[in-house]
């Protein structure tokens, strides 16, 4: 694909030139011509001067397209390309075949011509608007790609993590989201104390958090609870039934106290109250006797 760009307007056009190919590459991709036309960039201070003069123009037989740059806005100068375009299409599919009137006035004065020039305002000014679009969408992207450290691989894993996470629900909760402040959630209560013990959370999925507390409550079972929660100094598990009336619940001394009454205050049965007692509580009970 040949582009033939002449530059006879004075304008230092490097990186202007590149838009321009970007644009008649656009064209030609959605108009379908076979070649471009070759592109004149001139300058005509007089022309400038005219409130009213010309700004563009294609030629049929010699396949160009003449465009006056002077005094003009470069994003002016290439949707006057544009237009163009759409009549080197045109020619390209034999519209300009026949006697058609072509001289000042030809809008106007022929119908045929009249229907080619609006499309090439529709359809010019359209393909150029998709064109502005998608250039500034691929630059920004290009440009955030340029400023972005993280690299190809890390970012291709960590896109494939986010992914892997809301299909697997180990993203974020909305409608639990607002509870996230709550300092006693069982969740936040596990996550700190991992981090106590040195194990980095960020990432890990409640089940994992799960997993690796209950890791830590077997490692040290008297100082993690199946919560997570860390057991107060004196606080006890459920109490064996001492007095035999079903309830485990009840703190030993109370249920010892019932059981001495059951019996009359006897203290002759001591020895064997306390052989029903579980041997790492015996002591305990033998302090509250």
């Amino acid at each position: 694909m040949e582009y033939k760009i002449v530059n006879n307007s004075g304008l230092d056009i490097p990186g202007f030139e590149d838009m321009i190919k970007s644009l008649v590459s656009f064209s030609q991709d959605r108009f379908g011509f076979e070649k471009p036309p070759t592109l004149f960039l001139n300058s005509d201070p007089a022309n400038a001067e005219n409130m009213l003069g010309k700004t563009a123009y294609y030629d049929p037989e010699q396949k160009e397209i003449h465009i006056f740059t002077t005094d003009r806005h470069p994003k002016d100068i290439m949707r006057s390309i544009s237009h163009e375009l759409v009549h080197h299409n045109q020619n390209h599919k034999g519209d300009f075949e026949g006697d058609h009137f072509s001289g000042e006035g030809y809008a106007q004065k022929d119908p045929h011509m009249r229907k080619m020039e609006q499309e090439a305002y529709l359809q010019g000014n359209m393909c150029f608007r998709d064109w502005e679009d998608g250039y500034k969408q691929k630059q920004q992207v290009y440009n955030e790609w340029r400023t972005n450290t993280m690299s190809l691989k890390e970012w291709k894993n960590k896109e494939l993590f986010g992914l892997l996470s809301n299909k697997w629900g180990f993203g974020k909760n909305t409608i639990t989201e607002s509870k996230d402040d709550d300092p006693n959630r069982p969740d936040d209560v596990l996550k700190k104390q991992l981090e106590d013990e040195g194990i980095d959370t960020a990432g890990m999925s409640a089940k994992e958090i799960d997993e690796k507390a209950a890791e830590l409550r077997l490692g040290n079972p008297k100082k993690y609870t199946a919560l997570g929660e860390d057991l107060e100094e004196g606080a006890k598990p459920d109490f064996p039934d001492v007095d035999g009336d079903g309830d485990t619940k009840e703190p030993i001394s109370k249920a010892q106290k019932d059981k001495e009454e059951k019996e009359g205050g006897d203290g002759e049965k001591e020895d064997k109250d306390l052989s029903k007692v579980p041997p790492q509580l015996r002591k305990h009970v033998a302090k509250k006797q």
